[in-house]
């Protein structure tokens, strides 16, 4: 291989590294092109207990915004870690294309999960999320931190909430 100017292997190793962090970080561009950025709109409606609840009353803290479906096999994965997220951080859930609120309600009992849930009513569409699952941390203030969309450990999303904090 005379045309790599690292002759080593070390050095070869390195240029094979970049390669697959600049593919990486080209997909995860592409796939989160749509989401939006900047100050997150509003988004109010009402959980599946009756209560009424908006991303307004929870400013002064970070949230996770967390796009879903119960059809998701990847939600099916994460249901535990949010649930988990919740008990620690404000968690506001939008449940996608996912039938009635009797039937999210039974698969929430079906997950032993009690995480916040809306049902959604065009918010998906604001936040330009095409895909499930899709999360935005949110900071105190009210601005869009972090998206992540697809598959995320509990430990990245508490990282995030944690930095989203401290910015």
């Amino acid at each position: 291989m005379k045309y790599l100017p690292f002759k080593s292997r070390a050095g070869k190793i390195a240029l094979q590294l970049l390669i697959v962090v600049m593919i990486f970080s080209g997909l995860r561009w592409y796939q989160q092109r749509d989401l939006i950025i900047g100050l997150a709109p509003e988004i109010s409606g009402q959980l599946l207990n009756g209560e009424l609840r908006s991303l307004a009353d929870l400013r002064g803290e970070p949230v996770l915004l967390y796009f879903w479906g119960t059809w998701c096999g990847i939600c099916r994965l994460q249901a535990q870690d949010i649930e988990a997220i919740s008990k620690d951080h404000a968690v506001l859930s939008i449940a996608m294309q996912s039938g009635s609120a009797e039937q999210v309600i039974q698969y929430m009992n079906s997950e032993s999960t009690h995480f916040p849930v809306i049902l959604d009513n065009g918010m998906a569409e604001i936040y330009g999320v095409k895909a499930v699952p899709t999360f935005f941390v949110i900071d105190p203030m009210g601005s869009i931190q972090f998206t992540e969309r697809g598959y995320t450990t509990a430990i990245g999303l508490r990282l995030r909430l944690w930095l989203s904090r401290n910015l």
